[in-house]
């Protein structure tokens, strides 16, 4: 039966087996291969075992005890099973045998495939043998001095006609050649003809085809042998024709004399026939055997044999070997034409670009290389296109008119031409017509630059300057580190930051300003146009002095009435003045613009010197034991642990804080900010270790952006803080580099709703180039960073751009580095 389908099973769809029977070296030979799997399924069964059953329905073959097939066996679930074929008296039992093939799947089900395999006797008139019997003609040519060679063909077998066989054999030359037996592995083939006796012997494996991935080998035995004669000794079948002559005087009765004749008569026919025979091509061996019995001599006086037969009438004398001979016959006359010549090759005088080596003589042919010097020609040619007008020269213009007919199918519609006006131009003309163009658009950039002055802020360095441009990129030290879009900037005067650069090293600054057409206006600083400074870093400054504290988390805590004067916590004696940020950092960004009136959170306070140098900030934890409108929570943030488990914690403005003060919300950031957006995740508990509110939300997922809400359960008011949240996963990116560019390759997050594919300098900071994917993404993303230098490293990262309804919420990946290839 063909494959069985396994319904229900989520491992395999179809189980089928593949049996093969060889006779040949008597082994059945079973394998699952054509079954089909599910998926992953052919790594997931259990396995898989084989039975097989006589001709008498008796289990030869059975089921073996642990799994013969299996995923982790060697060959897996294609490994292939052998077993002896059963033999009676040394030959095999024939008829009709059962295969069963049973597999477990994963869930531990099992089906079973059942197959059968008809054996039958090769040599229906020898049912005491394996194997069948075949024969070969051997024939040989006297003309041509070979030997032909051809197997009989396999027969068909069980109804079948072989597709495929395999022979293995041996041919022995007459004894006296001397010449080794030749193996053979086909069964239509010539050899050199000797005088002799040759035999052929040998074995063919032939596969038969029975349907169903049932497959049968059948041995056939090959014997042929034969005496092969091309040359015959006329002074011999000469005395034997005298004696017959002879005989006829002494005859005594007419009949003797009749039989006699007959006997002249035949052998003289014999004679014509294996002269004929020879001479056109055919094997005259039939022909002197039956002569030899006739006149019961050996025609070739038993001295032929292992003679070589070469490829001319046997009857001829004379042989001409050599290089290009030629012969032709006229009459009795043949002429014998030996076309030996003396060639010889000279190229005029080229400066080395071709080179002729002289002649090699090697089996009858002379052999001379032509080398052609490609580096000498592409010498010769620059230095025909490089002559000056005066000496003549029109190579030049020759390749301006080929590389014109290159820029045909450019569309001149920008340059006011119609295609016709541009193909009649010249080379030089399509150049003048692009560079007026440029000139008459963009040649020229008005943009400058403004006292541009240097100044030192503790351990950094603030460029200022003013201008009219579009934009200014900025450098330091040779790298971009900054552009400023006018139209954005908030005043008339512009501002760089260099931080760190007040460390005694010298450094480079540079200014240049850009119209909106990209061209470049003024440049200011620079290496040589007094952009050179060098600036020493900042003092120890010690850290502020602080009182009325208690110590908490490597910080302090405060608490009282808010709004708080953070001036207060100020101990008098404090040297220098004191500055207060909501982070750890001097940035403007988390400066304290009223520190006399804050609210509960966490601030820091550094001082500050007349340089603008700074010391390490000085963390405080203010918690308000009042808060001016209802219990408000402040600071919240939204964190992960493990794989994908939110977190969300925040700060409390009552203290000590009670039960059951606020609730957590969340929503969809593209949802709508209404109370039927928002689902509950629940009441916080308060984490006095960490001084937060604190509460787990389980169900968010990840790559989907969020608002999270805080809100205080007032009577009166529910005053709230949000924030908003995403856990971006930052894609696979496969980079795979060349000399001048950068392939990559990612699968996209599909709930973007853009992503961006950045290339830096080997530092990070210097911003090549951007690409950027919009909806609906291809799968897998794929891009081309191209016009890079070779064996040089860059680093390559990737944005995710995910719809925080308001705006954008922004998810940056880590930088990879990679490195170009060699230039080829």
């Amino acid at each position: 039966m063909s494959g069985v389908a396994t319904t229900g099973s989520t491992s395999i769809a179809i189980l089928d087996s593949k049996i093969v029977a060889s006779l040949c070296d008597g082994k059945f030979y079973v394998d699952a291969s054509p079954s089909i799997y599910i998926g992953s399924g052919e790594e997931n069964v259990l396995g898989a075992n084989v039975e097989i059953l006589n001709p008498y329905g008796i289990v030869v073959k059975p089921y073996g005890a642990n799994y013969e097939i299996a995923p982790d066996l060697s060959g897996g679930m294609d490994a292939v099973i052998a077993f002896n074929i059963p033999t009676t008296a040394g030959n095999y039992q024939y008829g009709k045998y059962t295969v069963n093939v049973k597999l477990f799947d994963a869930d531990g089900n099992s089906w079973v495939v059942t197959k059968y395999v008809t054996l039958c006797v090769p040599d229906k008139n020898n049912k005491t043998r394996n194997y069948g019997s075949l024969s070969a003609q051997l024939n040989g040519s006297c003309t041509l001095g070979k030997l032909f060679v051809l197997v009989d063909g396999v027969p068909t077998y069980n109804g079948a006609i072989a597709e495929s066989q395999a022979l293995t054999g041996t041919l022995e030359y007459p004894t006296s050649s001397e010449l080794a037996p030749l193996a053979i592995t086909t069964g239509n083939f010539s050899v050199t003809l000797f005088e002799g006796v040759y035999k052929l012997t040998g074995e063919i494996c032939a596969t038969y085809n029975l349907g169903d991935n049932v497959y049968e080998k059948v041995k056939y035995k090959i014997k042929r042998e034969k005496n092969i004669r091309c040359l015959i000794d006329k002074c011999c079948v000469l005395a034997k024709l005298v004696e017959l002559h002879q005989r006829i005087g002494t005859d005594c009765t007419d009949e003797e004399k009749s039989e006699t004749y007959s006997i002249a008569v035949d052998a003289l026919r014999l004679l014509e026939m294996a002269e004929l025979s020879a001479h056109c091509g055919e094997d005259p061996s039939e022909f002197i055997s039956d002569l030899e019995a006739l006149l019961g001599c050996k025609c070739t006086c038993n001295c032929a044999e292992g003679t070589p037969i070469i490829g001319t009438d046997p009857s001829a004398d004379v042989v001409i070997e050599g290089c290009n001979v030629e012969s032709s016959e006229n009459g009795n006359t043949t002429t014998y034409t030996i076309n030996n010549y003396e060639y010889k090759v000279e190229i005029a005088e080229n400066g080395g670009a071709l080179v002729v080596s002289s002649g090699t003589l090697e089996d009858c042919v002379v052999t001379q290389a032509i080398t052609f010097d490609i580096s000498t020609v592409y010498a010769q040619i620059k230095g025909l296109a490089s002559q000056s007008e005066e000496a003549g020269n029109t190579e030049a213009d020759f390749w301006a008119s080929v590389v014109n007919k290159s820029l045909r199918d450019i569309d001149p519609t920008c340059l006011n031409l119609t295609n016709e006006q541009w193909q009649a131009l010249t080379f030089k003309s399509k150049w003048e017509a692009v560079l007026t163009k440029i000139c008459a658009c963009c040649g020229t950039c008005d943009a400058t630059i403004v006292g541009a002055e240097l100044q030192q802020t503790g351990k950094g360095a603030n460029l200022i300057w003013t201008g009219t441009a579009y934009s200014y990129d900025i450098y330091l030290d040779g790298k971009l580190v900054g552009t400023i879009l006018t139209s954005n900037w908030p005043s008339d005067i512009y501002n760089q930051l260099f931080p760190d650069v007040a460390d005694g090293e010298e450094h480079t600054w540079l200014i240049v300003s850009k119209c909106s057409n990209g061209s470049i206006g003024e440049t200011a600083g620079g290496s040589s146009a007094g952009g050179n400074f060098q600036l020493l870093g900042c003092p120890d400054i010690v850290p502020t002095v602080l009182i009325s504290l208690t110590e908490y988390l490597g910080g302090y805590t405060a608490s009282g009435s808010c709004p708080y004067d953070l001036n207060a916590l100020v101990d008098g004696g404090n040297p220098l003045t004191v500055e207060w940020h909501t982070a750890n950092d001097t940035t403007a960004a988390t400066l304290v613009s009223n520190p006399a009136a804050v609210s509960g959170g966490v601030y820091y306070a550094f001082n500050k010197d007349e340089d603008g140098c700074y010391s390490p900030g000085t963390r405080v934890n203010l918690i308000c034991s009042s808060e001016s409108s209802c219990t408000a929570p402040q600071n919240l943030t939204v964190g992960v642990f493990g794989a994908s488990n939110f977190f969300i914690q925040f700060q409390s403005a009552a203290y000590p804080p009670p039960a059951n003060s606020y609730s957590v919300y969340r929503r969809l950031a593209t949802d709508p900010d209404t109370g039927g957006s928002y689902t509950l995740i629940g009441t916080p508990v308060w984490n006095a270790s960490l001084n937060r509110w604190v509460i787990d939300d389980l169900s968010a997922v990840n790559n989907t952006a969020y608002i999270y809400k805080a809100e205080s359960n007032c009577t009166s008011t529910t005053p709230g803080i949000q924030t908003s949240y995403v856990n971006g996963i930052c894609p696979s990116n496969t980079l795979t580099p060349d000399a001048e560019f950068i392939d990559y390759s990612f699968v996209p997050v599909a709930s973007c709703n853009q992503i961006n594919v950045e290339i830096y300098d080997s530092t990070g900071t210097v911003l090549i180039h951007t690409d950027t994917h919009s909806p609906a993404f291809p799968n897998p993303i794929t891009g081309t960073f191209e016009y890079l230098s070779a064996e040089t490293t860059y680093k390559v990262r990737i944005k995710l751009y995910f719809d925080g309804g308001t705006s954008d919420i922004v998810k940056t990946c880590g930088f990879q580095s990679v490195t170009t290839t060699a230039a080829p």
